[in-house]
């Protein structure tokens, strides 16, 4: 079974339903769906730890799955029966990636959680994944409301000039050139007081960047100021939002209840929602695309 234009696939590691919240792990798992999320098949990833990351490699369309905790990138080739295999590149804390539309990939450090002056880089950068040379920056980062968050979260540009970054639960959306590879300026900074925070980043084929905030969503213009804030149900939990294939709409997860929604990004219109009946694992997701 290949993975076909529009399939979803989202990033549900076999956490048990008792665990404790400071410890999560579980055999990891990708749950492939077709567009309206009837479940075709289940992706082991042969590990045990907690997958975060999603993302398709644009020229092979291999999938590449990101575990944080047991500091892996598993590959899923899109030729034939996909089976795992471990990417060859350091082990790190992995916990989100993005592909360049030449096939270059950029990893983030989801956190140093037990690493604290171990020296680790922050964002890496591998030119040809097969071959898992990488070079790596220790970039800024806000940390998180935790602080030992690094780059949980990231977006590339559309023209691939410019990297968007942020640490789970933090204040500040940080940018990284990519054509000078040096440090930018911060994208947006959220307000003292404002009771959300720095989640799951995507980029809008316009410029504008959409974020999913822990209370819902939001989309900023391309200077970082905010435009709209979606009618979501304001709980926790909302850590992901990624841009749908039809860039008319976006897909944004509840990770705490395991609640995935569609919505309309002109006006946040519901269009479609799933429970994958599992809380406390549902991170990235991925439409494939055509």
């Amino acid at each position: 079974m290949k993975f076909l234009a529009g399939d979803i696939l989202v990033a549900a590691s076999d956490v048990p339903a008792d665990a404790d919240l400071r410890n999560l792990h579980g055999p990891g798992r990708i749950l492939h769906f077709d567009s309206q999320f009837n479940l075709k098949r289940t992706l082991a990833t042969q590990t045990d730890g907690l997958v975060i990351g999603l993302a398709v490699d644009p020229v092979s369309g291999d999938l590449f799955a990101a575990d944080a905790r047991a500091k892996t990138v598993v590959r899923f080739p899109a030729s034939g029966p996909p089976a795992a295999q471990i990417l060859a590149v350091p082990r790190h804390k992995f916990g989100t990636l993005a592909f360049k539309s030449d096939g270059q990939l950029f990893l983030g450090i989801h956190n140093t959680l037990g690493e604290e002056g171990s020296g680790n880089p922050n964002l890496l950068w591998c030119t040809q994944p097969a071959s898992g040379e990488v070079q790596s920056w220790p970039v800024d980062f806000d940390g998180g409301k935790l602080k030992f968050h690094r780059v949980s979260f990231l977006s590339l540009d559309r023209p691939g000039k410019r990297l968007l970054y942020a640490s789970e639960n933090g204040r500040r959306v940080l940018g990284f050139d990519l054509v000078t590879y040096t440090q930018r300026g911060d994208f947006l900074k959220l307000a003292e007081g404002d009771p959300r925070g720095t989640f799951g980043l995507d980029h809008l084929p316009d410029g504008r960047l959409l974020m999913a905030t822990g209370l819902g969503a939001s989309v900023f213009s391309p200077d970082g100021k905010e435009l709209k804030r979606y009618p979501i149900d304001e709980r926790r939990g909302w850590s992901r939002a990624k841009l749908s294939n039809d860039h008319l709409s976006f897909f944004v997860n509840n990770f705490l209840d395991g609640i995935i929604e569609r919505r309309r990004i002109d006006d946040g219109e519901l269009i479609q929602r799933h429970d994958i009946g599992h809380k406390h694992s549902l991170c990235g997701i991925v439409e494939y695309p055509a």
